[in-house]
């Protein structure tokens, strides 16, 4: 299990719409050199305690040339690591993925990274490529 940041986790990203009730986007894109291992953990976006995230949409490209392929993320955070999409294929060809209709909107108490984890790896390994991340706070 390997841990990668996005650049803007690790550039601690300022805008913070909480407490005025606006809505705002955090994005990011992690360029990846290295093919996904199952339990590999990508943080992708920052969340600071007292915010609310209300939707999380993700993208990938083709991460799984295998002609049945098998990648799997969960989208979540340190406390539930499928909060948000649980069991999305985005990365088997290179789509895009929103938060599953179940989730509800999630107060956090402390800060935290919203995550993309690896639960299966893919059926055949592609070591580069891009993730992409909207996190949509107030």
């Amino acid at each position: 299990m390997a841990t990668f940041t996005s650049p803007q986790v690790d550039g601690n990203q300022v805008f913070k719409p909480f407490p005025d009730g606006n809505i705002g986007v955090r994005y990011a894109k992690l360029t990846i050199s290295a093919a996904p291992n199952a339990s590999d953990v990508y943080q992708m976006v920052d969340v600071f305690a007292g915010e609310t995230v209300h939707n999380v949409k993700v993208k990938s490209s083709d991460l799984d040339t295998n002609g049945s392929p098998a990648l799997v993320f969960d989208i979540g955070d340190g406390g539930d690591v499928d909060r948000f999409i649980d069991g999305s294929t985005v990365g088997q060809a290179g789509t895009a993925d929103h938060e599953d209709a179940n989730a509800a909107p999630y107060t956090y108490t402390a800060d935290d990274t919203v995550d993309m984890l690896c639960t299966v790896a893919p059926g055949t390994d592609v070591t580069s490529g891009t993730l992409e991340m909207w996190v949509y706070v107030s």
